[in-house]
């Protein structure tokens, strides 16, 4: 991926970076769409790429790219949500922590329509995967302590100790 798009990504909002991905998929993707002849065949190739572009990426961009990638894939959608949306959030289930609540919520909000399209072209699949990729509400309001408060809870815990040593070294005295 280049440079320029990871350091700008921490300031751009989730959908500025899928469209910057989105922009750049076809210099990333080495084949020409429909050189498989199989919707399957086509969306592997993306997917296969995706997954070897997001592994050094920070977790916005992986995000970003991994929805810019899936929107190449509505052909061959249950390879997609099985191969890449669930397979994204079993082998990233922790980028949670770095994301923001409303990249969170992106990201559901595109499963949402994700279903509804994927429903209208095959109704007859009810997939469990698609249902096991969104982030959970424990995840979207995830707040991570930070170096002040876990600070602020080591002080409470050292004064409470020492009002207690100094209330039993007060007690032995008075005996």
């Amino acid at each position: 991926m280049p440079a320029p798009l990871v350091a700008a990504a921490a300031a751009k909002p989730i959908s500025a970076i899928v469209t910057s991905v989105v922009q750049i998929l076809p210099s990333i993707i080495p084949f020409f769409r429909g050189a498989f002849q199989s919707p399957a065949g086509d969306a592997r190739a993306v997917i296969n790429t995706v997954k070897q572009q997001i592994a050094s990426q920070d977790a916005r961009t992986r995000l970003g790219t991994v929805i810019a990638g899936s929107q190449q894939n509505f052909r061959a959608a249950d390879v997609d949500v099985n191969e890449m949306l669930f397979w994204y959030r079993q082998n990233y289930s922790n980028d949670y922590i770095e994301l923001k609540p409303e990249d969170k919520l992106y990201w559901n909000t595109y499963l949402d329509n994700y279903r509804q399209r994927f429903l209208m072209q095959r109704p007859d699949l009810q997939n469990n995967f698609l249902n096991r990729s969104y982030f959970t509400k424990e995840e979207i309001n995830y707040k991570p302590e930070t170096p002040g408060t876990q600070k602020a809870g080591l002080n409470m815990w050292l004064t409470l100790g020492l009002v207690g040593a100094g209330i039993f070294a007060l007690s032995k005295m008075k005996k």
